[in-house]
């Protein structure tokens, strides 16, 4: 499908932090997922964390990419991703021990079924192929399951379990 206009992708700054928060709030604001906020206070405590991280990791982190995607034709970022080297014990696959996740890809409604996700990954898959990152994971819902599928993620049969820490 045709975008509204051409979409870029790049690296994202400073300025763009609040747009990035309005963003994930499509993710993190309400909804059933162990990670969604469900009351006022736990809505301000991951905004506020989220932008003090997003201060700290921008520029400084060689290790984490903030991807965002733009066009011409809106006034504010459309998209955006998060990509984050891990460096584990090495295996197949990854003899280096670099594997790489992605997270918070989220892409304005307005803008949804246009090849915006696309964009933003193929901008965080290149970058994870310059750092010799040799394994992506991901998770993810049943609307971007196709985008991903397209972009060469498989299942791996295993599931995703989590441990809240006190």
């Amino acid at each position: 499908m045709q975008t509204k206009s051409p979409v870029v992708a790049r690296k994202a700054e400073e300025a763009d932090i609040e747009r990035l928060i309005e963003l994930r709030k499509h993710l993190l604001s309400g909804g059933a997922g162990h990670y969604a906020a469900q009351s006022p206070e736990e809505e301000s405590a991951w905004q506020d964390s989220y932008r003090a991280w997003l201060y700290k990791n921008l520029q400084d982190n060689p290790l984490i990419l903030v991807a965002v995607a733009s066009s011409d034709e809106a006034d504010e970022i459309i998209a955006c991703a998060i990509g984050i080297i891990d460096e584990r014990a090495p295996m197949k696959g990854i003899l280096n021990g670099r594997s790489g996740w992605v997270q918070t890809v989220v892409v304005d409604p307005n803008w949804r079924g246009q090849g915006v996700g696309e964009k933003v990954m193929n901008y965080l898959l290149s970058w994870f192929q310059e750092q010799e990152v040799g394994k992506i994971v991901l998770q993810t819902t049943a609307v971007a399951k196709t985008l991903y599928g397209k972009l060469g993620f498989e299942e791996t049969g295993e599931d995703l379990l989590y441990k809240q820490l006190p």
